[in-house]
């Protein structure tokens, strides 16, 4: 029996795929927990048009987020944050408040995970980030 999931599955796929299933499973588990519906042509075409939508979005996101990350490829961000006289950071500045600093400074919304750092920094001073595949100057400076 042919079904469209209405939500990601366990262990048989993810939000509008169509899959194959016994009678059985469809009719004790999918049905009564409203995971999913039967298959009709109508409705396959429908998640088709639905899922090609979702892709071209998503490619126009990636072409977005590459276009800012290209833009700033040799930028200087400044950070200032308190700092002791021999110039250590009280906290250490993460990937996280480097994505959260490009996106107030730059209006770009990147992920912390593609801002790659090898520890927090803990020191004033220049440092090279990547973010993505570009390199960000990230500029360390005493309040």
């Amino acid at each position: 029996m042919r079904v469209i999931l209405k939500d990601n599955v366990a262990g048989l796929g993810q939000k509008d795929d169509v899959k194959e299933v016994k009678p059985g499973y469809w009719r004790n588990f999918l049905l009564p927990q409203g995971l999913a519906v039967e298959a009709t042509a109508q409705l396959i075409e429908l998640v088709q048009k639905r899922r090609e939508e979702r892709e071209k979005i998503k490619k126009a996101e990636t072409e977005k987020l590459a276009k800012g990350l290209d833009e700033l490829e040799g930028k200087t961000l400044v950070i200032k944050a308190r700092a002791d006289k021999k110039g250590n950071l009280f906290a250490g500045i993460a990937a996280k408040k480097i994505a959260a600093l490009i996106k107030k400074e730059e209006g770009i919304d990147v992920a912390p995970e593609t801002v790659k750092i090898k520890e927090p920094i803990k020191k004033i001073g220049l440092y090279e980030v990547n973010v993505g595949e570009n390199v960000l100057k990230i500029k360390i400076e005493a309040v």
